[in-house]
């Protein structure tokens, strides 16, 4: 039986709440298959031992990457984190990446090692998401982390693909997107070993990774669920992005 290591990433911009429900959403999976826990803390916010505890009721013992430990990366770039993760958390058969600002839907972590399970070659899988708006908060979402595909969400009338810009409004609280944005993801051993990422939304990136690797995305069945944090940008792509009220 291969074994996954889970790997908790936080960072500024988030808040407790955050937290919380992040690692609630990660307490209600199968984690039979996973290992080890890593705890990436890259943050300014959040003390590493409480995050620790955080996970201890897990396992007890936590591999630690903070800037206590390590030299991480300053930039604030994401793809930077995620590059330093990947060349310097290894020992795995598979690692599962948990970015702080995301709930994980019911069975993801069992479903993403199953499709894994038994391939003997490099890959990759990039987690589909949904944007969810400021006001998707608590109970809210734990309805949401009942659905078990992609697809299932977009039946719900409040609900709009991001690439499809022109048939959303300001009714629409969740935005889809299953694209090739790394954030959130899985890959195995083979992979680790020759994945790099300039960015994240560059097809050109994706494309010199998929020589070697195989690079999947758009899986009905893994996907997350982005909570709502404010990060200070106003994107052309997203016009009502930064009006309050209707923020993702």
């Amino acid at each position: 039986m291969k074994k996954i290591n889970y790997i908790y990433f936080a960072f500024d911009t988030l808040t407790i709440d955050h937290i919380e429900k992040s690692i609630q959403s990660f307490s209600t999976q199968d984690l039979t298959m996973i290992n080890s826990i890593t705890i990436y803390n890259n943050s300014t916010i959040f003390e590493s031992q409480f995050l620790i505890d955080k996970y201890k009721q897990f396992r007890k013992n936590i591999n630690l990457f903070d800037k206590k430990t390590n030299t991480l990366p300053s930039s604030k770039r994401i793809v930077d984190d995620i590059n330093y993760i990947i060349k310097n958390v290894h020992q795995s058969d598979l690692y599962f990446l948990h970015k702080a600002d995301f709930c994980l839907p019911s069975n993801l972590i069992k479903k993403s090692y199953n499709f894994l399970e038994n391939k003997n070659t490099a890959h990759f899988i990039n987690f589909s998401k949904y944007f969810m708006r400021e006001d998707i908060i608590g109970n809210k979402i734990d309805e949401l982390l009942k659905y078990e595909k992609f697809s299932d969400l977009l039946k719900l009338e409040y609900v709009a693909k991001s690439d499809k810009i022109e048939n959303y409004s300001f009714k629409h609280r969740l935005i889809g997107y299953n694209g090739i944005d790394g954030g959130m993801h899985i890959y195995n051993e083979d992979a680790r070993k020759i994945l790099f990422f300039n960015d994240f939304t560059s097809q050109s990136t994706w494309t010199i990774n998929s020589k070697n690797i195989r690079m999947l995305h758009n899986i009905d069945d893994l996907y997350v669920l982005h909570m709502f944090h404010y990060v200070g940008r106003n994107e052309n792509r997203y016009p009502d992005r930064g009006k309050i009220g209707h923020r993702f």
